[in-house]
């Protein structure tokens, strides 16, 4: 299981406490890694700057090789800046409790977001403009780590996704290299079996190209509303990934347009000579698709959706916020869209 930093945590009894230079809020998580709270940075020059502090397990902290591990990746993921990553702010232990501190943003993971969406409209897929707007920032967050800390992200789903209320799209996992944790501890740290690519299922060695995969696999997930295999068990799954014989987005959404889905075919190839050979080319992939298709999409649009998203929350916690008309129009051509196709669905 791993923890995410989420805009509207449950509540839970918790009395503030103080960890260092950090005062724990809230605790927010607790997960196979990490304890997570909301905290506030009492050095920092603005006194109410929040942060995540995520407090490592003992049974983590208790093995050397994994806390060389995590000083190191630790280290490096605090020199990789970029608007689509989620930053790595401070590490180290306070007596012997080893932590982890990042940028607090406020926002949801994609895979609760898409599911808010789906109750609210019915539709399962997100409108392919704000899925491609998405996947661009996205690919965006996945070259800036290759290039820049030369690690693989090899826990991509919607789950590592995070879209802020202000429209952010940031990427989770980053502060720890996963396979290199795996190796020290064993296996505990399995991937989503679901979110492999071809060759990490056979075992052959792998490049950033197995991110492009991933990254493929979540703008299907986007588009389609649905996975891109459909085996029983997860055997037959893992063969399907390995194989090739996947799902034809079509079959999900017989809408989607040819060039989204010669995109989709190419990030998700089973040969990594196949695929786009870096997150930054299928990001421009995606912008171009964008800009012949949606060349006036307004760059708020993401913010906008968000705040209507999470309405009921934000106005619990009186925050303001207004929906611009050109949002509202869209928003009810996006329902109309949904309604004629649940009308047009073939009968049982």
């Amino acid at each position: 299981m791993k923890e995410k930093v989420i805009a509207f945590p449950r509540m839970t009894h918790f009395q503030t406490t103080r960890f260092g230079r950090y005062e724990l809020l809230e605790r927010v998580s607790v997960g196979g890694m990490y304890t997570v709270y909301r905290a506030r940075d009492t050095e920092a020059p603005d006194p109410h700057r929040l942060v995540a502090v995520k407090q490592l397990h003992d049974r983590c902290a208790g093995d050397s090789a994994f806390l060389e591990v995590f000083r190191v990746t630790a280290r490096r993921a605090m020199a990789c800046q970029h608007d689509n990553v989620i930053q790595v702010l401070d590490f180290g232990d306070v007596a012997g409790t080893y932590f982890l501190v990042q940028e607090w943003v406020d926002g949801q993971v994609l895979r609760q977001a898409q599911h808010r969406f789906t109750r609210a409209f019915g539709m399962k897929r997100l409108p392919a403009h704000l899925a491609v707007r998405i996947a661009i920032d996205l690919c965006r967050g996945l070259h800036h780590v290759h290039t820049q800390l030369e690690l693989l992200q090899v826990e991509l789903s919607p789950g590592e996704v995070l879209l802020g209320l202000e429209g952010e799209v940031k990427v989770y996992g980053f502060e720890l290299h996963r396979e290199m944790l795996s190796r020290e501890l064993g296996g505990v740290f399995r991937p989503k079996l679901t979110y492999l690519s071809p060759e990490q299922i056979s075992g052959d060695a792998k490049d950033a190209r197995s991110d492009v995969y991933l990254a493929g696999v979540v703008v299907y997930q986007m588009l389609c509303g649905a996975l891109h295999i459909d085996g029983d068990h997860d055997f037959a799954r893992l063969e399907q990934i390995r194989e090739g014989r996947l799902v034809p987005a079509r079959m999900h959404n017989p809408s989607l347009d040819d060039g989204l889905v010669a995109i989709l075919e190419r990030a998700m190839a089973t040969r990594p000579e196949d695929r786009y050979p870096s997150a930054e080319s299928m990001q421009q992939a995606l912008s171009e698709w964008l800009d012949a298709h949606a060349p006036g999409l307004h760059p708020g649009t993401l913010k906008h959706w968000m705040s209507w998203l999470y309405q009921d929350e934000l106005a619990r916690r009186g925050r303001e916020f207004s929906l611009p008309l050109g949002f509202l129009a869209q928003l009810e051509s996006w329902r109309a869209s949904a309604q004629a196709g649940r009308s047009n669905r073939p009968s049982a």
